[in-house]
């Protein structure tokens, strides 16, 4: 038996992340085919090229979903936190990871089958209809993502990811600034749209200067949005929905 539902208040979890998704109900039915693991930050939930047999859902903690380049670097395709899922759809039978899991910060997870999630299709067409809603989700916010790092080059990419984390971890201000909650170093945020640390350091400290951004206490300050989506031709209008527009 997983975790007790009460322990995770289903709709406090930020837009977009599966979790929001479920009704207390489905999320129960969902819990109760799960088993809790731990995970020690630096371990992975799985790497490319193991069998995709297992999903993974977060109680607590952060896993980043990479795909390797050719150089050997690490790319950051995904920032999953409390009440988002891990794992590779494919096809119901035993299918090869694409990406891999790390875990980025002390995690406890809820661990279940392909197959318990298979019976749970099968038994319900409104959570059948949730997962391929979050399934088509993800694949849109990758692309959108691959989008914004082909056309716009790696300052537009830059500034989206700030966009998306602001959507995921910004606190507003009454004075229209907004700080992101989650620090990450400028390697990290590299590691988003594959440019080094000292291009992002670089980047940053223009935005800086030009106002646009400042830092308190290690957290990055966004004072003009406006800007940055000018940056990445983020429409001013129309906004994207929160479960696209998120790490």
């Amino acid at each position: 038996m997983g975790r007790p539902l009460q322990s995770l208040p289903v709709h406090e979890n930020p837009d977009g992340s599966f979790a929001s998704l479920l009704s207390p109900e489905e999320f129960e039915r969902f819990q109760a085919r799960t088993h809790l693991a731990h995970k020690r930050a630096g371990t992975y939930l799985y790497r490319e090229e193991d069998p995709s047999d297992y999903f993974y859902f977060l109680y607590e903690g952060t896993v980043k979903i990479q795909k390797g380049t050719s150089d050997g670097k690490e790319l950051t395709i995904t920032l999953l936190g409390r009440g988002d899922l891990a794992g590779e759809y494919g096809s119901l039978q035993a299918v090869r990871h694409d990406f891999s899991a790390k875990v980025a910060a002390a995690s406890t997870v809820g661990v279940i089958k392909k197959t318990e999630i298979e019976a749970l299709i099968r038994d319900s067409g409104a959570f059948s209809l949730k997962m391929m809603r979050w399934m088509g989700s993800n694949t849109l916010k990758e692309q959108s993502k691959f989008r914004d790092l082909l056309l716009y080059g790696k300052n537009g990419a830059l500034a989206s990811t700030l966009i998306r984390l602001s959507t995921t971890y910004g606190a507003a201000r009454e004075n229209g600034t907004v700080v992101l909650q989650l620090k990450l170093t400028n390697a990290e945020l590299g590691e988003h749209i594959g440019l080094s640390r000292e291009g992002v350091n670089r980047c940053l400290n223009e935005w800086k200067k030009a106002g646009v951004l400042s830092y308190e206490n290690g957290l990055i300050v966004i004072h003009d949005m406006l800007y940055l989506r000018r940056q990445c031709n983020c429409p001013l209008h129309n906004l994207c929905s929160s479960d696209i527009c998120r790490l």
